[in-house]
């Protein structure tokens, strides 16, 4: 059997039952008479979102008791089924309008897996004031996908995140209907989706994208989809049941792995760094909290399974900070058209399910002497932000993801997060920051506030160095530019973003858009600017408390620039953060910058004059720009600060 699901008795907090009648009362009020509910955003109904809405009144009618709430899930439930049709092209049964309408954003094996979880959950928890009617309408949808399309769907789909979101919902939708032999398509795409882990635990957006033709950015990691794996593989490990037998083993090492991971990626006051993003278009701002509902399903059930209190805390303070962010997020869908970043609140409502699955477990938590523990949703003290500080990476001085390139660095008073290792990158796809560049520096004394802000986008960053080559070859650059970033398929992309913004009739989002997606990126092409943070890898060394590495500069698709080294070191030294760079050159530049970040402390420059070069104020850092008459090759020069 799976481990007891981490319920407590705080999951009656009034804070939390709160957010989700929140969330509960936005699906509510934007469903017409006839039961349907259009995006703002993207002017189409998402069905596999709002069918969630069965799972968040599910738990607050058993919370509440209320008539309203148990009306609700029956009115979706009923429109979800009505939304079954066959897929034209190949005859499946699939809840529409997955791939159908390009608006929905998403494809059939998400809006098939996502549906068959909530109708699924619905039969597994509704009692006799189910009528028979509905029951069997919800029997039969569901039995009419898993046949037609999920059990083959979970075992073939491409992408490990979308392939598991269809295996949870078949495996939801068995063990509603006793239908054992469809475990065995689940079976098969868990044991397809853990063999493209990532060794350190991290797992590729794509873990195949060139078979594709997509560009191999895409294999990067993904800071948004890590949990909504590890979630998944809760899910159906939780509905195989005894039928896990032979996968239960694997599974559970590899949610170790993956959360060991997903830990290691949070800085101390809650959030994820963007910077760690694979899948860029779909974010602009530096960090991104969207994803927390599904850490916090996952991070829970970890901390029972694998009696991790560690992993306790991590989840409490990631509830923490969701919920101070629910209503930008989702509840003010009005001010949507003038954020840039493509998840709509429909999206972010949907993922509050997994909150509310956890009131629906029937599997309290309870210590040795029968009383409920500490709850896992409680919002944090200080003092608690400092105990999941020092706790989530085993309070190890240096940990290092090899595979995806992340170190994390921490003592008692600091913390400090660098990328050394990433894929290479398009207007899509890719990390944005590589080459051993720092993504975080905190420090406990100042309430972990970070003092560096890498750029994702732009080639000058804080904490790197930027170089323009004497002889820029721009009709070379510009053909792999187009080779990376082909207009048929990235820029018919970002013209799609373009369109849905000009449907919100948000023209400046849209313009935003287009030129943060294209117009600044193919300038940057022509420019031939190349960058240490845009490097692929940096190849560290470890120390006791920091590492180093050697990185040349590169293009943003990670060509490295012939004739410029730089070696890196960076350690936690007596509570501060030192960096040292010493750079070599060999090649005639055009112009060097370095970007020290704004609150550095510059201790040391090599040589002297360097310390007294040209420099601005901008973008959070202090531009060191190199005087014409020191690029003269070859030369050395040394840059030492501290954080």
């Amino acid at each position: 059997m799976t481990a007891p699901t981490p319920v407590s008795d705080a999951l009656d907090r009034a804070d939390w039952y709160t957010a989700l009648a929140r969330v509960s009362d936005y699906w509510a009020q934007r469903t017409a008479n006839n039961g349907e509910t259009r995006c703002a955003v993207h002017r189409v109904e998402h069905t596999a979102r709002t069918a969630t809405s069965i799972v968040v009144d599910l738990a607050l009618h058993r919370v509440t008791g209320r008539d309203g709430y148990w009306d609700q899930v029956l009115r979706r439930a009923t429109r979800v089924v009505a939304r079954l049709v066959r897929d034209p092209e190949h005859g499946a049964w699939i809840f529409s309008p997955g791939r159908l309408n390009p608006y929905n954003c998403s494809n059939n094996v998400i809006d098939s897996g996502e549906s068959a979880r909530c109708l699924g959950t619905l039969l597994i928890h509704a009692d006799d004031r189910l009528n028979a009617e509905l029951r069997d309408r919800i029997e039969n949808a569901l039995r009419r996908n898993a046949t037609t399309y999920l059990t083959d769907a979970v075992a073939t789909k491409e992408v490990t995140n979308q392939r598991l979101w269809g295996a949870m919902g078949l495996a939801t939708a068995a063990r509603a209907l006793c239908e054992p032999t469809w475990f065995i398509a689940v079976r098969t795409g868990i044991e397809r989706s853990l063999a493209e882990q990532n060794a350190d635990g991290s797992f590729p957006y794509h873990p195949a994208p060139e078979r594709f033709g997509i560009h191999p950015g895409a294999a990067d990691i993904s800071i948004y989809y890590q949990s909504r794996v590890l979630t998944y593989l809760w899910q159906a490990l939780e509905m195989l049941g005894d039928d896990a037998s032979e996968v239960r083993e694997p599974t559970l090492a590899a949610i170790r792995r993956g959360l060991d991971f997903l830990a290691a990626t949070y800085r101390p006051y809650g959030t994820k760094c963007a910077a760690l993003e694979g899948k860029r278009w779909f974010w602009a701002g530096p960090y991104e909290v969207g994803s927390h509902p599904l850490d916090m399903f996952a991070l829970l059930h970890g901390a029972a399974r694998f009696n991790a209190p560690r992993l306790r805390a991590l989840a409490e303070q990631a509830g923490s900070v969701w919920r101070q962010h629910l209503e930008q997020m989702v509840l003010s869908c009005r001010e949507m058209a003038c954020r840039d970043d493509f998840i709509c609140p429909d999206f972010h409502a949907a993922d509050a399910s997994w909150l509310a699955a956890l009131i629906l477990t029937e599997s309290p938590e309870h210590t040795p002497d029968g009383h409920n523990r500490q709850s896992p949703l409680a919002t944090p003290t200080r003092s608690h932000v400092d105990k999941v500080a020092n706790s989530v990476a085993e309070v190890r001085p240096v940990c290092l993801f090899t595979d995806a390139g992340l170190v994390r660095l921490q003592t008692n008073e600091t913390i400090a997060l660098l990328r050394t290792r990433k894929r290479p990158a398009n207007v899509l796809h890719g990390g944005g920051v590589g080459g051993g560049s720092l993504l975080y520096v905190g420090h406990e004394s100042r309430d972990w506030h970070e003092v560096i802000a890498p750029e994702l986008e732009k080639p000058i960053s804080p904490g790197n160095l930027t170089c323009w080559p004497q002889r820029p070859s721009r009709r070379a650059a510009l053909r792999a530019f187009l080779a990376a970033n082909r207009p048929g398929h990235e820029l018919r992309q970002w013209l799609f973003v373009v369109r849905i913004r000009l449907r919100q009739r948000a023209p400046r989002a849209a313009a935003r858009a287009l030129w943060r997606g294209w117009l600044r990126p193919l300038w940057h092409a022509w420019d031939e600017v190349h960058a240490t943070h845009w490097a692929l890898d940096a190849s560290p060394t470890l120390l006791p408390v920091g590492i180093q590495c050697t990185v040349r500069p590169a293009r943003r698709d990670g060509e490295p620039l012939e004739g410029v080294t730089v070696r890196r070191q960076v350690s936690i030294e007596d509570g501060d953060v030192r960096v040292k760079e010493e750079i070599s050159v060999e090649a005639s530049l055009r112009r060097m910058l370095y970007a020290v970040p704004g609150e550095a402390q510059v201790l040391h420059t090599e040589p002297a004059e360097l310390g007294d070069a040209s420099s601005t104020e901008q973008d959070s850092a202090h531009r060191l720009d190199f005087p014409r008459r020191m690029l003269v090759a070859p030369f050395e020069a040394l840059i030492e600060y501290v954080l």
